[in-house]
């Protein structure tokens, strides 16, 4: 079950292709994913492999229309096509697809994530915390 941990964060990264306009957030995201469940069809359930590293990081770019992994370092890079977007209120929807998992993220203006990854065998749910990129210097 703990196999597709790994790619998860990479469900995360991706160039964007908006279907209802751009974001209130202005400007790129940084941000973590810092809990995590993972079950399968089974119903046993456990922390995903990718979380069991120090740090996960994806980096979200509404102008590039793109979501990169930042960390952990082996995985820095990994890029995601997000097939659509939807501002609603005080948060925007992500949705994508990648290696036969469907996902999606919902991003609050208070920078609030939570991600979900559906595959054909487990699911993931994610909770993670976004600043906007320029936030992140003192």
């Amino acid at each position: 079950m703990m196999r597709h941990g790994k790619r998860i964060a990479a469900l995360c990264m991706v160039p964007v292709m908006i279907a209802a306009g751009r974001p209130s957030i202005d400007g790129p995201l940084l941000c973590s994913l810092a809990r995590a469940i993972e079950c399968a069809s089974d119903l046993s359930c456990g922390t995903p492999e990718f979380l069991r590293t120090p740090a996960s990081f994806i980096y979200v770019d509404f102008d590039a229309m793109a979501v990169t992994l930042l960390a952990p370092e082996e995985r820095r890079g990994e890029v995601t096509r997000i097939i659509g977007m939807e501002q609603r209120d005080d948060r925007v929807l992500l949705t994508g697809i990648q290696d036969d998992r469907s996902w999606s993220v919902m991003i609050l203006d208070d920078g609030a994530l939570s991600l979900t990854v559906a595959a054909e065998a487990s699911g993931f749910v994610v909770f993670g915390q976004c600043l906007l990129a320029d936030q992140t210097r003192p």
